[in-house]
Formats: C-alpha cells, structure tokens, sequence
C-alpha cells in the first residue's frame, strides 16, 4: 500500500521566505515534499557556521542578494539558477537513521538525473576541508558525475521528524559564486574542478519544471508514495512570515550578532 504524502509547489520565492516555510512544513501530521526556487539569489549558511569568514558581504550586497542562516547544519550554499527540495517526515521512514534517509534520497536524485541522461556516483566517507562552500566539498552519499559534486544535502533531526533540504544546480555562474566567498586563490581556481549543474552536463537544456517533475517520479517510485497537493493555508502563511520578521531576516540570527 501506497503512503500518502503532500507536495507544496512554491515556485519562487525570497530566502528568508524559503527557509522560514521549511520550519513550517515540520507541523503537518503527514510528510511533505516542497519544491521551490529563490529570487533573487540567496546565500544559506549552516546552522553553526561562521559568517564572516566565509563571505564578501560587500559584493553580496552589491549584487542584491538575501543572505539567511539554515536550521539544518552544512556550510553555505549559494541558491541561483537551481531547483531545491525540502522534505518533513518521521524518522521511522528511514529506519530511524539520519544516515539511510540521505541514502534512500540519494536514490531519488539518481533517477532524476537519470531522466536528464547523468549517469550519478555516490560519495564515499566524508571529504571535509576548509573550504566554506557546501559544493566545494562531497558528503557521504551526496552524488557527482566525474567527480564533480552535483547536489548539495543539509539536514536536522527534529523531535521524531527530519527535515531534509536538496539544492540541485541547473547552471553555476563560477564568477557569481567565487565572489560571493572568502577564498584563498588556488580554492576559487579549484571550483570548476569541484561542481557541476545539469545544464552542464545535459545533452538538452532542462527547465526547472522538467527536473520538478522527474523528482517527483522519483520520489513516487523510491518512496513508494503517492501526493496530495496543497498550499499552506493562510494561517500557516502568517506564521511563515511572522517567522521570517521575528528570526530569519535578524542580524541576531543570520550573522550570529
């Protein structure tokens, strides 16, 4: 028998906005997938990461772009021409480990990418350095084509609950996403090296709505679920934005001051 899940579809929206839904999404009794994009661009840090030694706030700023601070752990991530996932659900789903839900999700992507013609590797154990860039650096289970990471996970244990997020690169802008950090000069020299995006790897241009719904398949298919679409209700709505005012918007909370 089939699970039944929700699926929101948020389109785009601002970071604070995106991050702020995603706490959101842990007070639903059942699972949810949301799939979002971020305008404009928006640096995420990890929930204990050190800002300031990590970012150009002056070319941030320059640029217009939204800077917030994750509840789920990682380093930053700069969100640009990409597609992103969030996922709520029970820990049970996993086997109680934090571990097999980045697996089975890792199964997910495969076939996702898999539609766009990638063939997908695994990370093995941990490549950590010091590097702040999340994509700069493969976790275990995260997945690269010719060693070149592909997407990045965060997570966090909540209660009973996990909340999951998956950013996936359509196109990188190596000069956008250099400037963006503090990077010694081999290190931004490197990032070519280290990441690639769909679009970059695709024989046919794929659109944000084609990769949307070949994650969705994906999940319907690893998961064995099936969704009910929604939106948050307008209730829900005002606690998102009252949680963006009140948390991810603060200097107190983004930058830790």
């Amino acid at each position: 028998m089939k699970n039944n899940w929700i699926f929101i579809d948020s389109g785009y929206k601002s970071g604070f906005y995106n991050i702020a839904a995603d706490e959101e999404i842990l007070s639903f009794e059942k699972p949810v997938l949301r799939i979002y994009g971020f305008k404009p661009y928006c640096i995420t840090l990890g929930y204990s990461m050190n800002a300031d030694d990590a970012l150009n706030r002056d070319y941030i700023i320059h640029k217009g772009f939204d800077i917030t601070r994750r509840m789920t752990g990682g380093k930053a991530v700069l969100h640009g021409d990409e597609i992103t996932y969030s996922l709520a659900a029970p820990l049970s789903f996993f086997g109680k480990s934090v571990v097999n839900a980045y697996e089975k999700s890792s199964l997910v992507l495969e076939y996702a990418y898999r539609q766009c013609g990638i063939v997908i590797e695994r990370a093995g154990e941990n490549e950590k350095g010091n590097n702040p860039i999340c994509f700069a650096e493969k976790s275990k289970y995260e997945v690269s084509a010719g060693g070149k990471k592909l997407a990045g996970f965060a997570q966090k244990k909540c209660g009973d609950k996990i909340l999951q997020h998956c950013s996936i690169p359509l196109n990188v802008d190596f000069s956008v996403l250099k400037n963006c950090f503090s990077l010694e000069e081999g290190e931004a020299n490197e990032l070519a090296d280290k990441i690639s995006a769909v679009n970059l790897l695709s024989k046919e241009f794929i659109a944000y709505a084609a990769f949307k719904n070949y994650l969705l398949e994906g999940f319907k298919k690893i998961f064995h679920v099936d969704f009910e679409i929604t939106d948050f209700s307008a209730e829900q709505e005002k606690n998102i934005y009252e949680r963006v005012n009140r948390k991810y918007i603060l200097p107190c909370w983004v930058m830790r001051k």
